[in-house]
């Protein structure tokens, strides 16, 4: 029973942390200068690079990804770039809604099921 458990977490991770380098890589690949996007295209090119130092985007990709896997298991998910607003707390404000949200699907499904099986 207990490798079993341990069999499954080991998976859980694994898949984890495929997906996260997948989300990482998806993103970073992007068409567009994100400075641009976040700027605009009235920017200088000296506010660009500014914006793309506070990014990190001066850095390897391996690094980036290390730093915000780092920060990401801190519960530090960084800023909106579009509001500048901490994102976990975008998160908090939200999560109550989507959670009543999916029990009531759930719940709904799981009526729907019981109805129809008899």
């Amino acid at each position: 029973m207990l490798r079993l458990l341990a069999n499954r977490i080991a998976q859980v991770v694994t898949v984890l942390l495929v997906m996260s380098l997948a989300v990482f890589a998806l993103t970073d690949l992007l068409p567009g200068d994100p400075p641009i996007t976040v700027l605009g295209e009235n920017a200088t090119p000296q506010q660009r690079e500014v914006l793309r130092r506070e990014m990190g985007l001066d850095r390897p990709a391996p690094l980036r990804y290390l730093d915000w896997m780092g920060r990401t298991l801190s519960g530090d998910f960084g800023r909106s770039l579009r509001t500048r607003e901490p994102v976990a707390a975008m998160i908090a404000v939200a999560a109550p809604f989507r959670a009543i949200t999916s029990i009531a699907v759930g719940d709904l499904t799981t009526t729907a099921e019981q109805r129809a099986m008899r």
